[in-house]
């Protein structure tokens, strides 16, 4: 049985989460951006809430496989020299053992 007087810990988290909910602006700004008042009709800070926040266009799938070319998955290390001069030393006292 729990005291009527304690608070358990899911009422604490529902009231932590609705001060988070209630201090956002709604238009994505985060937790960081509050005006009260008359603040809210001060000239720049009226078009943050008119402007609606942009929309970026999400990347389909094919988009990002279309940017996934051979060197992506290392086809194309060997054709610069430079894995051959650091790995060269290492296989031939690998192979010398």
């Amino acid at each position: 049985m729990k005291a009527s007087e304690n608070i358990d810990s899911a009422t604490l988290t529902m009231r932590s989460i609705s001060l988070y909910e209630r201090s956002r602006t709604g238009n994505g700004r985060g937790p960081g951006y509050r005006y009260f008042g008359a603040a809210k009709k001060l000239p720049g800070v009226r078009e943050l809430f008119e402007k609606p926040p942009e929309l970026r266009k999400r990347r389909t799938r094919y988009d990002i496989y279309k940017r996934i070319d051979a060197s992506y998955y290392g086809y194309r290390d060997e054709e610069d020299g430079v894995l051959a001069r650091v790995e060269g030393p290492a296989e031939a006292k690998m192979r010398a053992e």
